[in-house]
């Protein structure tokens, strides 16, 4: 479970989220939507300590931190990281290591696994996700799919309770976007907290179950996502 409460960001003099209080829970797909500069992104960076925050506080589990001006609870920060993944809208891959090298990093040199055991986990994921053949390959070698698929691998890699997703439909075709749809319900057959930010309301409205609809910052609608969308759609 994610807990926000009281969130409040600030940058450059301007308020970018003001009192978001909302909570993720475990076994359920939930969406942040809204315009653009609502705030979506900012959110989710802010669950895993990406982006700081000035005001409120994040619950992963059970470790807490709050915002403050004078700095991030590192060790809380860092305790929260090994229990949430994160996939960027970039993917942000490391260029000059291949597929199994960008998946196995963090488990070896974050979660202390061993080399072996590590390989065998991810070879698991990419025979999942399809990418088996892929393995030896470097990024620039791979499709949008197939890096966007690699960098879900690499998320899982370290077995989280919880991930987060910003905008994984942006650059993928229709074939890809279904995809993309039947990874995030397999996931949360298995029970993880699925938080996914998205512009995108015929794909939420495909995979949500929950919706938080943000404008200027604020929560201005939160629920069920047939709710939600029947509201943005009147």
């Amino acid at each position: 479970m994610i807990g926000i409460k009281g969130l409040e960001k600030k940058m450059d003099g301007r308020l970018i989220l003001s009192q978001v209080s909302v909570t993720f829970e475990p076994g359920r797909i939930s969406a942040i939507c809204g315009p653009s500069g609502s705030g979506k992104t900012t959110l989710l960076r802010c669950i895993n300590g990406l982006t700081t925050f000035d005001g409120g506080s994040v619950v992963v589990g059970s470790v807490a931190y709050r915002g403050t001006t004078s700095g991030t609870d590192v060790a809380a920060v860092q305790q929260i990281r090994k229990s949430v993944g994160f996939v960027f809208q970039a993917y942000h891959l490391f260029a000059h290591r291949t597929v199994m090298e960008n998946i196995v990093e963090a488990p070896i040199y974050v979660a202390q696994v061993k080399d072996s055991e590590a390989k065998s986990r991810a070879s698991a994921l990419l025979e999942r996700l399809g990418l088996a053949q892929r393995a030896g390959a470097y990024p620039r070698e791979l499709s949008g799919g197939e890096q966007q698929r690699v960098a879900i691998a690499r998320a899982l890699a370290m077995n989280p309770e919880a991930l987060l997703f910003d905008e994984p439909t942006s650059a993928l075709d229709p074939s890809r976007r279904v995809e993309i749809a039947r990874i995030l319900s397999d996931l949360r057959k298995e029970g993880r907290t699925i938080v996914v930010v998205s512009h995108d309301m015929d794909f939420v409205g495909e995979i949500a179950d929950d919706i938080v609809l943000l404008t200027h910052g604020r929560v201005m609608s939160q629920g069920k996502a047939q709710d939600v969308l029947a509201l943005v759609r009147t």
